[in-house]
C-alpha cells in the first residue's frame, strides 16, 4: 500500500509539474503574442518602444468577398481612387542617417485632399537597399512605425509593397531569380529571407487598421516566360543588371534568373499562404492581397506555351487572369503605349473596361495599381486623364491608383514626366479628389 501511495503521489507530482510547466508556457506565448500585436505598447521581437495596437477589424480593412470578388470595407463595398506614393518611405531607407521625413508634407496634402490610401515601397529597390533592414532592423522597424502612425493620424491609408523588385530578393541572398521557383525546397535562402519578413510584417502591422491591404511586388509578370527569345533580343524581359554592380546588382544573368508564369503564381501562392498563416494564427483580419502586376506583355499566351508570337487582346486578357495566382484578385497598370499597340490595338478606356469585365466573369476584384498621363504626352492630357476617370467610374472599378505622387525631386527629379504634386499637373489631383468626393456621396 506504501509503495502504491508513494507511486501515486510521484506520478501526481510529475503531473502537476508538467501541468505547470505548460502553464508557464502557455503565459510565456500570450504575453509575445501580445508583444508582436503591439497590444502593450512595445515592439516585435526588439523590447523597444512601438506603436499601440489599434486592434484592426474587418470595420477598417480591406477584405475580399471571395464569392463575389468584391472589395469591402466596414460591411460594404469600398470605392477610392489612392495614389502611388512610391518612394514615401524609401526615402528614409535610402538617406545616409534614415532620418527623412518629407513623407510629412506629402501625407498631409494628400488628407487635404481627401486622398483615402497610398501604395508604397516597405523595403527596397536595390540589393544593396536591404543593408538597412538586414543590419539595423529596430531602426527599420522603428523608423517604420512612426511612417505608419503619421498616416494613420492624417487619415492615409496604406498598401505597402513587400518585394517591389522580385530580383533584389534572390540577388541578396546570393542566389539565382529561378530560386523563387524553388521555395519548398531545404535550404532555399530566397524563401527564408521572404518567410521571415512576411513574419514580421503581418505579425507587427496586422492589428493595425492603418494597413488596408498587402501587395507581393511590382511589375513582376512583365519578367516571365522568355520563349524564342535571347537576352539581346529582348533584355526589357529579364531582372535589371548592372555592369558596375551598382547597388549590388549582379553584372550578368542567366536563363536561371527567368520564370514562368507558373513558378510567380508558385511564389504568389506562397505569399498568400504565408500571410494567412499568420493572420489565422493571430485572429487578425484577412485583408486583400494584390500581386501588383502590370498589363500582360506583348505575345505573353503565346509565351505561356513556349510560343513566340503576337496575341489577341482576348488570349492577353486570359493571361491577365492566370498571371495572379490565387490571390483572388487581379492587378494591371494601364498605361497609354497600350493604346493601339499590337498587344491591345484599342483604347485605354476598352483596356479597362474589358479588364473589369474579364474580373467580373470569374468573380474577381481588379486593383488599378498604376495609371497616369505623362508630361510628355503631346495629345490632349486633361482629356487623355478625363478617359481613365470615366472608364474607372464608368465600368465600376473599385480600386486605383495614379502614378505618381510628389516622388523625390519632384518636377526636376528621375520621376518628372510623371510627378504630381499640388503645385505641379495638380490637375490629376483635382481630379482624384472629385472621384473620391462622388464615391463617398453613394449610399453605404
Amino acid at each position: 500500500m506504501m509503495k502504491t501511495c508513494l507511486t501515486i503521489a510521484k506520478s501526481n507530482t510529475q503531473t502537476f509539474f508538467i501541468l505547470g510547466l505548460l502553464l508557464i508556457i502557455f503565459y510565456g506565448c500570450s504575453r509575445q503574442l501580445k508583444e508582436n500585436l503591439n497590444v502593450s505598447g512595445t515592439s516585435s521581437g526588439t523590447g523597444l518602444p512601438g506603436p499601440v495596437a489599434t486592434l484592426a477589424t474587418t470595420a477598417d480593412v480591406l477584405t475580399l468577398d471571395a464569392t463575389t470578388g468584391r472589395l469591402k470595407k466596414g460591411g460594404a463595398d469600398y470605392y477610392g481612387a489612392g495614389v502611388n506614393y512610391y518612394d514615401a518611405f524609401y526615402r528614409v531607407i535610402i538617406n545616409a542617417s534614415h532620418s527623412d521625413t518629407s513623407y510629412k508634407k506629402g501625407i498631409r496634402q494628400l488628407e487635404a485632399r481627401g486622398i483615402p490610401f497610398i501604395r508604397f515601397s516597405v523595403l527596397g529597390y536595390y540589393p544593396d537597399d536591404l543593408n538597412y533592414y538586414k543590419n539595423s532592423e529596430a531602426d527599420y522597424f522603428l523608423k517604420l512605425d512612426s511612417f505608419v502612425k503619421f498616416a494613420g493620424d492624417h487619415n492615409v491609408g496604406l498598401i505597402p509593397c513587400f518585394f517591389w523588385n522580385h530580383s533584389t530578393i534572390s540577388d541578396f541572398v546570393g542566389e539565382k531569380v529561378k530560386a523563387w521557383a524553388h521555395l519548398e525546397e531545404a535550404g532555399n535562402k530566397t524563401n527564408a529571407f521572404i518567410t521571415t519578413y512576411i513574419q514580421k510584417m503581418v505579425t507587427r502591422y496586422g492589428n493595425n487598421k492603418t494597413i488596408w491591404a498587402w501587395e507581393f511586388g511590382n511589375e513582376t509578370n512583365i519578367k516571365t516566360d522568355p520563349a524564342g527569345m535571347s537576352f539581346q533580343q529582348q533584355k526589357w524581359l529579364y531582372p535589371i543588371t548592372s555592369a558596375t554592380g551598382q547597388g549590388g546588382i549582379p553584372a550578368t544573368r542567366s536563363w536561371d534568373d527567368t520564370l514562368h508564369t507558373t513558378q510567380l503564381n508558385a511564389a504568389y501562392n506562397k505569399f498568400q499562404g504565408l500571410v494567412r498563416f499568420f493572420e489565422n494564427q493571430l485572429g487578425l483580419p484577412n485583408r486583400a492581397l494584390f500581386s501588383g502586376n502590370t498589363l500582360s506583355t506583348w505575345g505573353a499566351y503565346s509565351r505561356y506555351y513556349g510560343i513566340w508570337g503576337a496575341d489577341t487582346k482576348s488570349a492577353l486578357e486570359t493571361m491577365m487572369l492566370w498571371q495572379n495566382g490565387n490571390l483572388g484578385t487581379i492587378t494591371i497598370h494601364p498605361y497609354l503605349n497600350n493604346e493601339g499597340a499590337a498587344s491591345y490595338n484599342t483604347s485605354i478606356g476598352n483596356i479597362i473596361t474589358g479588364a473589369k469585365a474579364k474580373a467580373d466573369a470569374f468573380n474577381r476584384a481588379l486593383f488599378i495599381g498604376e495609371f497616369g498621363v505623362q508630361e510628355s504626352y503631346t495629345g490632349n492630357k486633361l482629356q487623355k486623364f478625363a478617359e481613365y476617370l470615366n472608364a474607372i467610374r464608368g465600368s465600376s472599378v473599385q480600386l486605383s491608383a495614379l502614378w505618381v505622387f510628389d516622388p523625390l525631386g519632384g518636377a526636376t527629379g528621375y520621376m518628372q514626366d510623371w510627378a504630381v504634386t499640388p503645385s505641379y499637373r495638380s490637375y490629376q489631383l483635382d481630379s482624384l479628389e472629385a472621384l473620391n468626393n462622388y464615391y463617398r456621396s453613394l449610399p453605404h
